[in-house]
């Protein structure tokens, strides 16, 4: 699956990172979300690292940053529509 960072870089994500990814974002702590999904709150932290080393960040908050932030793609399907 490709996502579209703030910056217009496109990274390849699993299902599940995405889903851990948009948790986080969302402002739930690593425990509820390892608890939600069934798994480790390790396997979490390895969503995360896996997301941040594919973004070229080194912080979540960076991380949710750009993946929050509107990319060139959703600017233009805005002013189109």
């Amino acid at each position: 699956m490709k996502f579209f960072l703030g910056t217009g870089k496109e990274i390849e994500i699993t299902p599940r990172e995405r889903e851990v990814a948009l948790r986080v974002a969302l402002g739930e702590d690593r425990k509820t979300i390892a608890s939600e999904l069934e798994i480790s709150i390790r396997t979490v932290d390895d969503f995360l690292c896996r997301l941040r080393q594919k973004a070229g960040v080194t912080s979540t908050y960076r991380l949710i940053f750009l993946l929050a932030r509107p990319t060139p793609q959703k600017l233009r399907r805005k002013v189109t529509a």
